[in-house]
C-alpha cells in the first residue's frame, strides 16, 4: 500500500497551530469525509509474468523418486501428493497395496515412495496386514498411511511396523508435505 499526498503542505498553508489542525483532521474523519491533506491510496499489484510454485518438500528428499498412491477413484489424496510432490519423477495412482506391492518390490529404495489412504481397504485389520507384508518385505521403502480416523497427524516412527508417518484426512497440503518429508526420512532410520 502506498501512502500519497495529493495536497502538498506548500500549496495548502496551515493554520493555527498542530492541535487545530489536528482537531480539523479529526472532525473530517468524524464527519464521514477524508482529511484534506492526505489520501491512502492502494496501488494496483501487477501479476507476475510467469508462475511462482516453491516446494514444500525438501527436493533432495523427492526428487527422482517414483510416487505411488493408493486412494479411491475420485478420492484428493492422489491430487494433494501430485501438488506437494512436484520434483518427483512420476506420482502413479494404484487401486491397492498387493498391486503396489507387486510393483515396486525388486525395484531400488532410493527411488521410491507409497502413500496409502488405509480407509479404501474397508477392514482395517486387512490394511494393517498388507502394510505389515510391505514393511518386512521392504522396510527400506517410505510408507506414509492417511485416514479419516486417526485422531492426528503423527510424524514419528510409532507405526514403524506399518508405516514411517501417519496423516489425518482431510489434510492440508502442509500438513501431507511434512508427512511425507517424515515418512522419507523415518525410513533412512
Amino acid at each position: 500500500m502506498s501512502v500519497v499526498n495529493l495536497n502538498p503542505a506548500s500549496t495548502h498553508p496551515r493554520s493555527g497551530s498542530f492541535w487545530s489542525s489536528f482537531r480539523q483532521s479529526v472532525m473530517a474523519l468524524v464527519d464521514g469525509e477524508v482529511a484534506p491533506s492526505r489520501r491512502i491510496t492502494q496501488q494496483p499489484t501487477r501479476a507476475p509474468a510467469g508462475s511462482i510454485t516453491f516446494d514444500l518438500i525438501d527436493p533432495d528428499l523427492i526428487n527422482a523418486r517414483d510416487v505411488y498412491v493408493v486412494d479411491y477413484e475420485d478420492g484428493l489424496l492422489f491430487d494433494q501428493v501430485d501438488l506437494v510432490a512436484i520434483g518427483a519423477a512420476s506420482v502413479e495412482a494404484r487401486s491397492n497395496v498387493e498391486d503396489v506391492f507387486a510393483t515396486i518390490i525388486s525395484m531400488p529404495a532410493d527411488n521410491l515412495l507409497v502413500v496409502v489412504n488405509i480407509d479404501t481397504v474397508g477392514d482395517i485389520d486387512q490394511a494393517v496386514d498388507s502394510l505389515f507384508a510391505l514393511k518386512t518385505a521392504r522396510p527400506d521403502i517410505p510408507v506414509v498411511i492417511a485416514s479419516a480416523t486417526f485422531q492426528k497427524n503423527n510424524f514419528t516412527s510409532q507405526r514403524r511396523s506399518i508405516a514411517d508417518a501417519s496423516v489425518r484426512l482431510p489434510c492440508s497440503c502442509a500438513a501431507l508435505a511434512d508427512a511425507i518429508e517424515a515418512g522419507v526420512l523415518n525410513s533412512k532410520s
